[in-house]
């Protein structure tokens, strides 16, 4: 034998796999007669290789043959090789039926052991749409009925696994075996020679040099492989097992994968929802065949809503489903209802989408999830530790952690400490094998790259945690986005590389069990947020969606409150509608929709949905108060006191503004106030209000309180000059440092994911929006005044509104806005005088403190963040607090506060954010800091306003008091007896809540899912029974509060 390097060999044994590789099918046997029909057309034969049409409205087409199996065959286990161009979803009718997708990674399906002569009913249902939703031109490309050469097809791809072992080893002292091995091995092949039998295998070896050949040979019809050379095939198997038993004595496995098959599935993304549907049950259906075959396969699959799809639409496949996931082979995984973006979402649409997941899967599957599973968003709330603890989870699993692009994140274990204090045993794994982190990561592969790549960049393996145990970390495998999950490629290389020489040792796990084994004293800690260095447009892109999930949230809050308020809580068909109106915005939450990152047909689907959302909560509201001509009800829906101008129709008296009176109330928390539209003392109890007013003086506009409390002036150029409030330090200079309210713009181009991805952050150079056409007084006063700036910049029209309300301490900024720019950021900047290094941002239950420097890489990452209500900056005695009623990208330098208004990115959706806009933030100067200035308050009472309900609603019995305590829902319990109040503390300091009704029967602490935790104890007068609560910071506390005598069955306070 010539001498050859380590390359040159492992070239060569490759190129035998490729060889190899042709051989693996005994026989193929063309299928011809299909027959195609469209959505509403009758079926018309289609030959094969001949071109067929996609739908418009990209609806499946459907395929069929009903023929007989040859008569040559005898019986054989046969697989279908379909291949339309497209994903498919495949029937086969015979002894059994089997639900089969089709797509680049499962290329044929299984249809079992068939005899001669037995009867084939094929049905495909196909969607001429690439991998990721890519146009085709699609033909019928192949129909083929196939049986394999089981030994050739094992031994070729196990060869070709230990080859790619040995590449991925490199220098390890045990490739040089590994290759003999392999070498000795295809040497035992008794392999043909004979000229038409190799070119029966498509001139097999040519491989790419094929397209350089002037003209190829006639290929005659593939033989089957002789006696002899299949028993040599298996006899090079058997040698192949032999030697590595032996080399893995001297060789053990080093370390350990658990491992989890999966199917990351986008629920929109570069396809609408409805192929999503489509792409559930081809992937269900996959998998279930594959459990079948493979006893030690598990399967893990997020998300509540998938399950709730598969149930409507495909029943009998949901039922098999079912049993799987009972059996323990399937794990539904995550306990939420949707994998949602990870920070956008209130506290409550967190706590909606354990309790509607977890419910699901009990309810249908006998068991709750104990692992969330995110591995695809974009960054994590500093909360979510206590919400997952709070809803019976344990653990955490995510990779996206990974892909920041300045700062490696340390870990890979470790305990993610949240804002409350609470810890959660947090893994994730980095899996780079295939060279890219956006293809590697969860949609892993049963390959030596990946295996390898994954334990070499296990971090956590170092950590002196394991004790006795051995250091594991999680790989999941399979294809996901429609791609079907695991493979049976993949499946056959765990039984190959399960104990392989060098590499990590393989077993298969559920994501629970993995969890459970793992260490959870000593590990290292992160604190706070996991903010992704990566992604951050998607806080601002699509902006429309954005504001309708925030008025989503309040408004079904508002509903909720309403009926729990009155004698609605007992209707089980209100409690219908509103559970599934929230299901719709968790929808609507997912982590490719709510961020802006999907195709336009996604937001033609979503921003209707979310708009009915919002329709149906403010029905809710309406149907609650008594009828009653001219009469209005008025109720304040926050745990503060209220005083506020509220528009009432008709009024003949107050404010005249458009659409009626503009009246000032001041009420109670949770109080209702009583009015008559011709009712002329209409809130001359409120005459100790001080009025507010706007002039012009000179070149500048002013809106001003009387008593001097707030005044305004705006600019010829429509920003901001000056902004006084008397009871700060810095007097007649105001709060600003400059102009505020300057609208800059950016060139907004970044490397790549336009919709994701951002290159501006506030202090690089940009245009400041000029084109101011006309400044005006909209509002006089007293209870409300108002000037409008009207501005036309390059293809843009922008509407802006300064008003001053009495009552609220603030300046709104209400925009309106015609958008028609692409590629450009548009943000608000607000320059002030306060003196601080950091700023305050509000989050899902709470608030997060970042830096406004940029001292590090750390510090100068966290460019742009995300910001719920409001962000605050404030020194010891004052600060200013930036509100807003639909936004969550925020920027800080310095003192300098940002908002990002509004986008323009050409991919996916080159549309996107074009058109009206509307939206609202506002200054809120304040003394002391964010919790004594309440500025959480604040911002509460700009999303959730006064209500205004037509009719008669009678006051509720409940009595409440809390200093610094929000109200997240006042809800029905969801099993219909009582009322579930939430509560928690933004800001980080302990709070007192209090509580008193005549009929409160008893309380109890509950978690998120309603489950009981302690009784609450109850103090009782004469009055009726009162219950006190200390809140810890950062505390969400849940009561589930009975109301009445057990004889009376009373469930609310009413």
């Amino acid at each position: 034998m010539t001498h050859q390097t380590l390359t040159q060999r492992l070239h060569a044994l490759f190129r035998h796999a490729e060889i190899l590789h042709a051989w693996r099918l005994r026989r193929e046997l063309p299928l011809d007669g299909w027959t195609i029909q469209r959505t509403g057309e009758s079926a018309q034969s289609i030959a094969l290789g001949a071109a067929w049409t996609p739908t418009e409205d990209d609806l499946p087409v459907k395929f069929s043959l009903e023929t007989r199996v040859p008569a040559d065959l005898g019986e054989a286990e046969l697989e279908l090789d379909f291949g339309g161009e497209g994903e498919a979803w495949v029937w086969h009718e015979g002894r059994e039926v089997a639900h089969l997708g089709l797509n680049a990674y499962h290329q044929a399906v299984r249809l079992g052991t068939l005899t001669a002569g037995e009867a084939l009913h094929v049905r495909v249902e196909a969607v001429a749409r690439g991998f990721f939703g890519e146009p085709q031109q699609p033909r019928l490309a192949r129909a083929v009925l196939t049986e394999r050469e089981p030994g050739v097809d094992r031994f070729t791809l196990e060869l070709h696994a230990l080859l790619e072992a040995a590449r991925e080893l490199e220098t390890h002292e045990v490739v040089p075996q590994l290759l003999s091995i392999a070498e000795e091995a295809v040497a035992l092949l008794a392999w043909p020679s004979d000229t038409q039998e190799v070119l029966g295998r498509g001139h097999p070896g040519i491989g790419r040099g094929a397209t350089g050949v002037w003209r190829l040979p006639n290929f005659p019809k593939p033989r089957p492989l002789s006696f002899q050379a299949r028993a040599s095939a298996e006899q090079a198997l058997d040698y192949l097992h032999c030697e590595l038993e032996r080399l893995r004595r001297r060789y053990p496995p080093v370390g350990r994968l658990a491992l989890s098959g999966h199917a990351h599935i986008d629920l929109a993304w570069l396809w609408p929802v409805a192929e999503t549907r489509r792409k559930i049950r081809r992937t269900f259906g996959t998998q279930l065949a594959l459990l079948e075959r493979y006893p030690e396969m598990t399967f893990n699959q997020s998300s509540a809503q998938i399950y709730a799809w598969l149930q409507t639409d495909a029943p009998d496949l949901f039922d098999q489903v079912a049993a799987r996931v009972r059996e323990g082979r399937i794990e539904a995984v995550g306990g939420t209802w949707v994998e949602p973006d990870g920070q956008m979402p209130s506290g409550e649409a967190w706590a909606r989408h354990f309790l509607y997941g977890q419910r699901y899967f009990e309810q249908h599957f006998g068991r709750r999830s104990t692992v969330l599973w995110l591995p695809d968003t974009f960054g994590y709330a500093p909360a979510l530790p206590q919400i997952m603890r709070l809803a019976g989870i344990t653990g955490f699993f995510t990779t996206k952690m990974s892909w920041n692009e300045t700062n490696t994140f340390p870990h890979d274990l470790f305990a993610w400490e949240g804002l409350d204090g609470t810890r959660i045993t947090t893994h994730m794994f980095h899996n780079w094998g295939s060279g890219a982190v956006a293809a590697g990561g969860y949609n892993g592969e049963i390959r030596p790259r990946d295996l390898l790549s994954t334990w070499r960049n296990f971090r956590g393996k170092q950590l002196r945690v394991w004790g006795d145990g051995e250091p594991t970390s999680l790989f999941s495998h399979g294809y996901g986005d429609g791609g079907g999950g695991p493979s049976r490629e993949n499946l056959e290389r765990f039984q190959f590389l399960r104990d392989f020489p060098a590499l990590p040792r393989l077993s298969m796990t559920r994501v629970d069990d993995f969890f459970r084994g793992l260490p959870t004293q000593g590990l290292p800690v992160w604190v706070g947020e996991l903010y992704l260095e990566l992604h951050r447009a998607t806080l601002t892109t699509q902006s429309r969606v954005k504001k309708l999930n925030r008025e989503a949230e309040h408004r079904l809050v508002e509903a909720e409150l309403v009926t729990c308020l009155t004698s609605l809580v007992g209707r089980p068909s209100l409690r219908q509608r509103l559970e599934q109106a929230w299901k719709t915005l968790l929808l609507n939450q997912f982590h490719d929709i709510l961020p802006g990152s999907s195709i336009a047909e996604v937001y033609a689907a979503a921003l209707p949905e979310l708009e009915g959302v919002v329709r149906e909560a403010e029905t809710i509201c309406q149907e609650a108060a008594t009828p009653q001509a001219g009469m209005f009800s008025i109720l304040n829906p926050s745990l503060e006191p209220r005083c506020a101008p509220v528009l009432i129709p008709g009024a003949v008296a107050g404010q005249k503004v458009e659409g009626g009176g503009l009246i000032p109330v001041e009420l109670p928390p949770l109080g209702v106030h009583q009015v008559e539209a011709n009712d002329h003392g209409l809130g001359h109890h409120t005459a100790g209000l001080s009025p507010v007013t706007a002039m012009q003086m000179g070149e500048a506009f002013v809106l001003r309180a009387q008593d001097g409390s707030l005044e305004a002036q705006i600019g010829p150029d429509g920003t901001l000059h000056r902004l006084i409030c008397s009871e700060l330090p810095c007097g007649s200079e105001g709060v600003l440092d400059g102009r505020g309210n300057v609208l800059m713009a950016y060139v907004d181009l970044p490397r790549e994911w336009e919709a994701w991805d951002t290159a501006t952050a506030v202090g690089d150079p940009g245009e400041e929006v000029g084109g101011v056409q006309r400044i005006e007084i909209l509002e006089t006063g007293p209870w409300r005044a108002a000037v409008r700036v009207t501005r036309v910049w390059r293809s843009s029209r922008i509407v802006q509104t300064y008003r001053l309300e009495v009552g609220s301490g603030r300046l709104d900024v209400e925009t309106q806005m015609d958008w028609h720019e692409r590629r450009t950021m548009l943000r608000a900047l607000f320059p002030l005088r306060v003196h601080t290094r950091q700023a305050t941002f509000e989050t899902a239950f709470g608030s997060v403190v970042r830096p406004t420097h940029r001292n590090t890489s750390w510090d100068a990452a966290r460019f742009e963040v995300c910001g719920h209500r409001w962000a605050d900056l404030s020194q010891a005695d004052w600060g200013v607090a930036l509100l807003n009623d639909g936004k969550y990208g925020h920027s800080t330098l310095e003192s300098t506060l940002g908002l990002s208004l509004v986008r323009g990115p050409m991919w996916p959706d080159a549309l996107a954010d074009e058109g009206e806009q509307r939206f609202t933030y506002a200054l809120y100067p304040h003394t002391g800091n964010a919790r004594t200035g309440r500025v959480a308050q604040a911002a509460l009472a700009l999303n959730s306003p006064l209500m205004l309900l037509p009719g008669r609603l009678a006051p509720p019995t409940l009595r409440v008091q809390g200093e610094g305590v929000m109200l997240s829902a006042l809800k029905h319990a969801e099993d219909g007896v009582g009322l579930v109040l939430r509560l928690y503390e933004p800001y980080g300091a302990h709070a007192e809540f209090t509580l008193a009704c005549a009929q409160l029967q008893d309380a109890w602490r509950v978690n998120l899912l309603e489950d009981p935790i302690g009784e609450v104890p109850l103090e009782t007068s004469g009055q009726g029974s009162q219950l006190r609560l200390t809140l810890r910071p950062f505390e969400i506390a849940s009561l589930r509060l009975r109301f009445g005598s057990p004889t009376t069955g009373q469930t609310g306070p009413g």
